[in-house]
């Protein structure tokens, strides 16, 4: 596509970067729509629905995912639970069987510039942020 706009091809570095901040913005976004109360007004309203006396809405949704490229060697994937009268989307998660701070830190215990017990320490302490999931 960017050959048919004229335009030069960029590096993988600067696909992350815009990658990185499409997802910050849209994530955003995302924050800011109220989507399970617009569904549970839609359904009210519109189909006569009500949440059951626990306060479950019985809805009609689909599931959607998608991996980054075919088969099943793809480190990423993206996955939505889409409302299918409104086609909000409900809750969406992205999974990756990558990460490049712990693959910087196995090289580094690889290489021997830091320790077993460095390696471990860190690694708990990157657990609650690690990109893999």
């Amino acid at each position: 596509m960017l050959a048919m706009l004229n335009l030069k091809p960029f590096s993988s570095t600067t696909y992350a970067k815009y990658a990185k901040f499409i997802n910050e913005k849209s994530s955003e976004i995302v924050k800011n729509i109220d989507a399970p109360a617009a569904v549970v007004e839609f359904y009210a309203t519109k189909l006569n629905r009500k949440p059951d006396e626990n306060g479950i809405l019985d809805i009609d949704v689909s599931f959607d995912g998608s991996w980054h490229t075919r088969g099943h060697k793809s480190l990423l994937e993206t996955g939505a639970i889409i409302d299918a009268d409104t086609g909000l989307v409900l809750d969406y998660e992205n999974l990756s069987k990558f990460c490049t701070k712990c693959n910087i830190k196995n090289a580094e215990l690889k290489k021997k510039k830091i320790t077993e017990e460095q390696h471990e320490k860190w690694t708990t302490e990157h657990a609650s942020v690690c990109s893999t999931n």
